[in-house]
């Protein structure tokens, strides 16, 4: 961990620390060196202030998720919705990896991620009641999640309040998280899979997992991560890559979601790999639910209009 003198410090004791808190970084464990930048720390004053207007909109439940559908390409229907958190009143725009970065340098995590399970329930509630009864909702979660020796319990729990829900409630664990402990990692999911939740893997590509390691997981989705896909018509290697990973993971059985995708002629390649799902732009930005619910009429108006 680095930090320079005068930039981030003039005196010892705060270099020290500085340099501690680059140190514990993401970047740091990744790729061995890393800078202090004040967004990596917790102990900010500006750090510090989020974190108290975070418990704050947690409290008075300010902040809301936007969903982003899921299409699958063997018949362009819609076949789920991803969960995405969003502060919609705060008056500085605060990006979902912001909240979730201070989240888990706070401990704020945990209930947190909490609030959003809950919600993802009441959302698909919604879902259901407006005719979609087939639409799955995916939920991200933390490595700090997964460290939780009671978090599986408290799913469990929690899907049994809504047995309507079962099966159709998907947890989506980061490549790159999983990897900070694969051990515990790799328990974590099989007992949430043990309790009957489909898991997902996101931003697959991204992260250094072996392939004796991802054959391992108990999940049934692998999601390939936007930096492969964005560039995907015009890179030979990323149609190679991509190409390679998804007859991979259909051979160890798992279900492929392309993120990212924004154009037609993306969404064409991919259906020609073989790709199972896309995600992204192309379809639509995340929107609130009752965006969302208009934006799935109009699709199925579309799509009988096709048929």
């Amino acid at each position: 961990g680095v930090a320079v003198y005068p930039d981030h410090g003039t005196d010892t004791n705060t270099l020290i620390r500085k340099a501690y808190v680059a140190q514990e970084s993401d970047d740091a464990r990744d790729r061995g060196l890393a800078y202090y930048h004040p967004n990596q720390d917790s102990y900010s004053a500006d750090r510090l202030t989020l974190a108290s207007s975070l418990r704050d909109a947690l409290r008075k439940d300010e902040l809301a998720l936007f969903f982003q559908p899921k299409q699958s390409l063997t018949d362009q229907s819609i076949v789920g919705v991803e969960a995405l958190i969003r502060w919609p009143g705060r008056k500085i725009p605060t990006p979902a990896d912001q909240i979730i970065g201070v989240a888990e340098q706070t401990g704020l995590i945990k209930p947190l991620t909490r609030w959003v399970l809950e919600k993802a329930m009441v959302a698909r509630d919604e879902l259901v009641a407006a005719g979609h009864p087939h639409l799955s909702v995916s939920v991200n979660i933390s490595p700090n999640n997964l460290r939780e020796q009671e978090f599986p319990l408290f799913v469990q729990r929690l899907m049994t309040s809504y047995p309507q829900h079962a099966g159709k409630i998907i947890l989506e664990v980061t490549e790159t998280s999983m990897m900070l402990d694969p051990a515990n990692s790799l328990r974590a999911l099989r007992s949430l899979d043990y309790t009957g939740i489909p898991l997902s893997i996101d931003d697959f590509g991204s992260g250094y997992s072996s392939l004796s390691y991802i054959k391992r997981l108990p999940a049934s989705e692998i999601k390939i991560d936007r930096s492969l896909i964005t560039d995907l018509t015009f890179q030979a290697e990323d149609r190679v890559i991509v190409q390679t990973t998804i007859n991979m993971c259909h051979d160890l059985g798992y279900k492929v979601v392309a993120e990212g995708v924004e154009d037609l002629e993306t969404a064409e390649l991919l259906a020609g790999m073989d790709c199972d799902m896309i995600q992204g732009f192309h379809l639509t930005p995340p929107q609130p639910m009752e965006e969302i619910l208009l934006w799935l009429t109009g699709q199925n108006g579309r799509e009988q209009r096709g048929a």
